[in-house]
């Protein structure tokens, strides 16, 4: 008898909150489960509901998409059908026009912007055509491949030589195309400007400096007529191979490798050094004066003054 109550009183008690759930409508389309509605979770889902493309027994009768009559879209982006076919995926646009790829690219008219052109596609290597090869609206944008630039600082028209560049199908402000500069912040130096033959620089960028460079194989700096690479001394115009060897001025003046030797002294130089009379041994060497007198003339003399003098003696 107990067990029979406790039965009766639970039962009583569970009965109006089991109704109670069943009765709320929980997606809010006025259905609730206990009135029909099939799926309360969607409120596009009751009885009487119309149905839609879209997979689901809408109006709830045990059936789904029956009875519609719709005209296939080939390009809305939605499953029309609900057989989850979007656009030219669908069998139905197999003969839609948008749906063709002329070009056989693998994209449709409808998503490719020149289905003339198999080289234009969504998500193609752009290249430097003045064409929009990617199907983004820009044209000629981060080229796959086209031209380095290099930076040119100095405006000389060559770019730095150790700049890496930057690809682009137009020259940005401040780049050229050459990047042969070993001086990008001197404008004077450049592979097309002359060597200049006495700076110590590197002028025309052909790592040979100066005299090294075949530029300068004529440079005469004392124009004497000797180009540095023969004048042993190209800062003074007396001093070269054509020069006479001055004595003892401690130089090579005819750049020979030797100093002084078979020379003329300049200050003691004569015109008549040729001749007996200039009292020079000839055989001293430096045309150096010798100090022995020659006694022909005075015995000759003195002969002349004994005999006159014997003259004026009288006989006896």
């Amino acid at each position: 008898m107990r067990a029979y109550l406790l039965i009766l009183l639970t039962t009583s008690f569970l009965l109006p909150t089991i109704a109670h759930a069943g009765s709320k409508d929980a997606d809010g389309d006025g259905f609730s489960a206990v009135h029909g509605d099939c799926n309360d979770e969607n409120a596009s889902v009751y009885p009487g509901a119309p149905e839609l493309p879209d997979g689901l027994d809408n109006d709830c009768d045990g059936l789904v998409d029956e009875g519609l009559n719709y005209e296939t879209d080939c390009n809305n982006g939605i499953d029309d059908e609900g057989d989850s076919l979007v656009d030219c995926e669908d069998p139905d646009c197999s003969t839609e026009a948008g749906c063709q790829d002329a070009d056989f690219d693998g994209y449709v008219r409808y998503v490719d912007c020149d289905d003339d052109n198999s080289m234009v596609f969504p998500g193609a290597d752009e290249l430097c055509d003045e064409v929009d090869n990617d199907c983004d609206s820009d044209i000629d944008e981060d080229p796959f491949h086209g031209p380095i630039w290099y930076e040119d600082a100095d405006g000389d028209g060559f770019g730095n030589a150790e700049d890496e560049g930057i690809m682009a199908c137009e020259a940005p402000s401040g780049h050229v195309d050459i990047h042969e500069d070993c001086d990008d912040s001197n404008p004077s130096i450049h592979p097309d400007a002359d060597e200049v033959c006495d700076d110590e620089v590197d002028n025309d960028c052909d790592v040979l400096i100066d005299l090294e460079d075949d530029e300068c194989a004529d440079f005469d700096a004392d124009s004497d007529g000797w180009p540095e690479r023969e004048d042993c001394d190209d800062n003074d115009a007396d001093i070269n191979p054509d020069a006479e060897e001055i004595c003892e001025d401690g130089i090579d003046n005819n750049c020979d490798g030797s100093i002084d030797e078979d020379c003329t002294r300049a200050d003691t130089a004569d015109p008549d050094e040729d001749s007996p009379s200039s009292g020079k041994d000839e055989g001293s060497g430096c045309g150096i004066s010798s100090t022995r007198m020659h006694p022909g003339p005075w015995i000759a003399w003195i002969s002349v003054v004994v005999l006159f003098y014997r003259r004026q003696q009288p006989e006896g």
